[in-house]
């Protein structure tokens, strides 16, 4: 059976982990954290690696084994049923955010009319078709789009340097350390990427030095969304809370732009088209979780109605948005926290003990 190298596993992190933390999260952390933002972006980098370092170690003991046969195990297999229920609400939880905010980024940014309803609807049909691909697909992609986002994050960037005021972050630590945390509590819904990893390690070869492959390109693909957030303050300073799209706003003002027009939409582009693959994985880890506990043969049926339900969830709520937005960044941030950053590690715990059934 065809799995993913270790290389390509490195490559998907690099890919998609810092694409989706570039659309309305770099305004919110503003709105908590102001000029401390990149803080806040740090630490929730900080927490990240280190649940994938405890994910990695253990696919390092059991990296051959499915994390559903594993806590069959040690829970049962009711017990790894409702886990992987319980992901699979996540996931959803996961994906609604990030999918209403690129919606609304492309509707609002990339059309001089009004978008109908179909507009973005095609992207709730790739959804639905790579949910109920084989995992080995997750790998191709990261080879192909590691190139686009390393693209598009290069140019955005660089167009970003002309119009810093760097000074206006100073003195670090101005807002307090409360402010700080909550704003990495706010964005605990766009992070939680290390998780992934956990459903997806036995798919993945160990080739040579995998741990320190995969590693060093989370750590590249966090250096990039800490970076993105501090050029972000600096470029808007006090009005940065309110530039809900960060993406085509922090270039805009470029000296280069008034001499060669909007040459930074190569670099947007870039970055959209990979933030489409990355919407699209939380419902794939969503789909693939509750195919492990209905079974492999509806794995089709569940993806449409997954799809199905998310659509109707974006749509219909539009109105609501920023009212949900506010309920998931400020309200369920320990349920967040639990499954993407907690729960890994009690999982890794779990497996280092001797190999039976602990209920």
């Amino acid at each position: 059976m065809k799995k993913i190298r270790d290389f390509e596993a490195a490559l998907f992190l690099l890919a998609f982990v810092p694409v989706s933390k570039m659309f309305y999260l770099p305004s919110l952390y503003a709105k908590n954290a102001s000029q401390d933002m990149w803080i806040s972006a740090a630490i929730n980098v900080l927490i990240e690696a280190l649940t994938l370092f405890a994910v990695l170690s253990l696919w390092r003991k059991k990296g051959d084994k499915k994390l559903f046969d594993i806590l069959s195990k040690k829970v049962g297999k009711n017990g790894a049923k409702c886990i992987f229920v319980l992901y699979a609400v996540y996931f959803f939880i996961k994906a609604y955010l990030p999918f209403a905010e690129q919606k609304n980024f492309i509707e609002a940014t990339l059309y001089e009319n009004n978008a109908n309803a179909l507009t973005f609807m095609p992207v709730f049909i790739l959804c639905g078709y790579l949910a109920v691909k084989k995992t080995v697909v997750l790998g191709r992609l990261g080879d192909i789009f590691a190139f686009i986002t390393l693209t598009g994050l290069t140019v955005i960037i660089a167009f970003s340097l002309d119009d810093c005021d760097f000074a206006s972050v100073l003195p670090v630590g101005l807002s307090g350390a409360g402010s700080i945390i909550k704003g990495s509590l706010s964005a605990l819904t766009w992070f939680g990427d290390g998780v992934y990893f956990l459903f997806i390690m036995h798919e993945v070869t160990k080739d040579k030095k995998p741990v320190l492959k995969i590693s060093l390109s989370y750590i590249l693909a966090g250096i990039f969304i800490v970076v993105f957030s501090y050029l972000f303050y600096c470029s808007f300073t006090y009005a940065a809370a309110r530039q809900n799209y960060a993406l085509i706003d922090i270039s805009k003002f470029s000296s280069v732009i008034y001499n060669v027009e909007r040459f930074d939409y190569i670099g947007i582009f870039c970055i959209l088209l990979s933030g489409i693959i990355s919407l699209c994985l939380p419902v794939y880890f969503c789909v693939y979780a509750l195919s492990e506990v209905f079974g492999e043969s509806k794995k089709t049926y569940i993806s449409v109605l997954v799809c199905i339900i998310l659509a109707a969830a974006v749509y219909f709520t539009k109105e609501s948005f920023l009212t949900l937005l506010s309920v998931i960044t400020n309200y369920l941030s320990p349920v967040l926290l639990l499954f993407s950053n907690i729960l890994p590690f009690i999982i890794a715990l779990i497996v280092r003990r001797k190999d039976e059934k602990t209920f």
